[in-house]
């Protein structure tokens, strides 16, 4: 949205090419312009660092170093960088700028405040193809260091990129202490905040605090001021979005926790490795999750016991005492505590503080370290806390639920036993999402074996389980055989000729493929114009997976040489000095008696000695 303020450089031309043609937004380094590039008649997203910063020369460097950095990413989720620079405007002060792709569109924080809180499955998917952009920087060795709804585009046609690597750093040159520290607190990872330094895994950090605000409509942390906030990302621990929005699936309480670690040891590496994790759960979400509806007004409190981590829990009615304690007490499962066992509860009469641990659920496919589950299981179990006068309600809380635990126990003894013929077979197990690996190791352990078949998907990569039949649920003989269907990972698509396009072309021409385009060298070449692809690989036509990169080779044009002085030497060793460097003779012949032909002598060179000139360019030679 352009502001209505009138900004000195609407108007302006920038460096004699960009036209500013209205603000569009402004931060605490920069301000970003709409613009009209006059030598390709195109718009595009001009960022000009403040004249106070751009004052500080050793700023401007970094700004034009990180730049460079960033052009390197080309990738569908990133926004490209097309130019960047310094000049000065009418005032003499030195205008540093960026020159970005024109995204028209909104941003997801307009997403957020207009639809938050949104389904999980939405949330997973708006937020997927970040974590995809994010993983391209990552692996070119580009940190944002600002990741935040204000720098993700949602384009008009629904694709999603990331914007703004102006805050941007290599991955090798972490922030050190004392360094002053951009960004906004928000979404600040506890090191960039703290100044030890930050990587990959701050970037990651962002997209928990997103994840967490898409899900809940609230930003998990809020204050006063943007410094108590970052004070509480410092010391405090992100709560889990089904402490705000109660019913949300776990699976989206492990990925916050996991990306909110305080330590960043705790943290997926970078945004790589989170991808799997996170498309392994948008699989599991249901197309319509029960956090979408709205629980009944009338429905009794739940209050968990411990007493067996694979007991139910058991309503208790009128509780509204434990009710209102348990909201009071709501934020504390960002704390990780260890969970209390029955041993260390204390008794009815003082109060009850105590918790079931949940079910064990299958590990996810991305490694974590075993102390980090173990706090994002404590962070996740909320305490509840009983008056003395609800001694007696728990006391047959806990009776009825260990009367329906015997039960149990006694039902699957006579089952076991063949004291009643039920349906013979094993259950299968769930396995969608799974790696292949682990799905056929389940399987085994039920009894059962696997048939496997495979087909591509754009979504997930090789070895994903996509679909199960019979589905999970069922009841097959023991033995009997279950049928994966696993991804293959996207169908190969051909790789694009971009031979004899401008780099900015072949970004087009490569998106529209499904691919993306890396700048691998820089070659002069008489025959093409600078700016244009000389070569490329994979050749055009060769399979690629999409999402992979084409690595060409531009022109810079003719190399260009100084030209040396041909006075006095003879026509053939002036001939064969302009080979040598690229340049084509033109021989006249003054009107006078002497020699001819190469043995003639040079008088005079059409240009001077030591003017630079491309290859190919013609040069005169005076002769007698």
């Amino acid at each position: 949205m352009s502001s209505t303020r009138r900004d000195p450089l609407i108007g302006d031309l920038v460096d004699g090419r960009y036209e500013v043609l209205d603000r569009v937004a402004r931060g605490g380094m920069s301000t970003v312009y709409r613009a009209l590039d006059h030598r390709l008649d195109r718009e595009v997203a001009l960022k000009v660092m403040h004249p106070h910063l751009a004052e500080d020369p050793a700023l401007v460097g970094r700004f034009e170093r990180e730049a460079k950095t960033a052009a390197r990413i080309s990738h569908p989720h990133v926004v490209a960088v097309l130019d960047q620079g310094h000049t000065a405007d009418e005032a003499g002060d030195v205008l540093a700028y960026l020159v970005m792709e024109h995204v028209p569109g909104r941003t997801l924080r307009a997403v957020i405040r207009e639809e938050a809180p949104v389904a999980p499955r939405r949330a997973v998917a708006l937020l997927e193809p970040v974590v995809e952009g994010l993983a391209a920087a990552h692996r070119a060795g580009l940190v944002h260091r600002d990741v935040k709804p204000e720098n993700v585009l949602v384009r008009t046609d629904g694709r999603i990129t990331v914007a703004d690597f102006g805050l941007s750093r290599a991955a090798t040159g972490h922030t050190s202490a004392g360094q002053t520290v951009f960004g906004t607190p928000a979404y600040l990872a506890p090191e960039l905040i703290s100044g030890t330094g930050g990587d990959a895994r701050a970037d990651v950090y962002g997209v928990g605090i997103m994840l967490f605000e898409l899900l809940t409509g609230t930003q998990p942390f809020t204050a006063a001021t943007p410094l108590q906030v970052a004070y509480r990302h410092v010391h405090e621990r992100v709560p889990v979005p089904s402490s705000v929005r109660p019913g949300l699936p776990e699976a989206l309480d492990d990925i916050v926790l996991w990306c909110t670690e305080p330590r960043p040891a705790d943290r997926p590496d970078d945004a790589a490795a989170l991808l799997p994790e996170l498309r392994r759960v948008a699989a599991l979400l249901p197309e319509t999750a029960p956090a979408d509806e709205a629980p009944a007004a009338d429905a009794a409190p739940t209050v968990a016991l411990a007493v067996s981590p694979t007991v139910p829990t058991v309503p208790v009615p009128d509780a509204a005492d434990a009710t209102a304690r348990l909201e009071q007490r709501r934020p504390e499962p960002r704390r990780a505590e260890p969970v209390p066992t029955p041993a260390t509860a204390a008794s009815p009469s003082s109060g009850l503080s105590s918790a079931v641990p949940e079910a064990p659920r299958p590990a996810p496919a991305a490694p974590r370290p075993a102390s980090a589950r173990q706090r994002r299981r404590a962070a996740r179990t909320p305490e509840v806390v009983l008056g003395a006068g609800m001694g007696r309600t728990v006391a047959v809380g806990a009776a009825v639920t260990l009367l329906l635990a015997g039960m149990a126990l006694l039902l699957g003894w006579i089952l076991g036993s063949g004291g009643i013929s039920g349906p013979a077979g094993v259950v299968v197990p769930p396995l969608r999402g799974l790696e292949q690996q682990e799905a056929t190791a389940r399987l085994a352990e039920a009894g059962l074996t696997s048939a496997v078949v495979s087909r591509h998907d754009e979504r997930f990569s090789d070895g994903v389980v996509l679909d199960v039949s019979p589905a999970a649920g069922s009841t097959v003989d023991a033995g009997g055989p279950v049928r994966l269907t696993v991804s293959d990972g996207p169908a190969p698509v051909p790789a694009p000729d971009l031979a004899g396009l401008t780099v900015t072309d072949a970004h087009a021409v490569a998106e529209d493929g499904r691919v993306g385009v890396v700048v691998a060298d820089r070659v002069a070449d008489r025959a093409v114009p600078a700016g244009v692809v000389v070569s490329q690989s994979p050749e055009a036509g060769a399979e690629m997976t999409p999402g992979d990169e084409v690595a060409v080779v531009l022109s810079t044009g003719p190399a260009t040489h100084p030209l040396p002085d041909l006075g006095g030497l003879t026509v053939g060793e002036a001939r064969t000095r302009l080979a040598d460097l690229g340049f084509v003779p033109d021989v006249r012949t003054l009107p006078l008696p002497g020699p001819s032909g190469d043995a003639a002598r040079v008088l005079r060179q059409g240009t001077p000695a030591g003017t630079v000139l491309p290859e190919g360019a013609s040069v005169q030679l005076w002769t007698l």
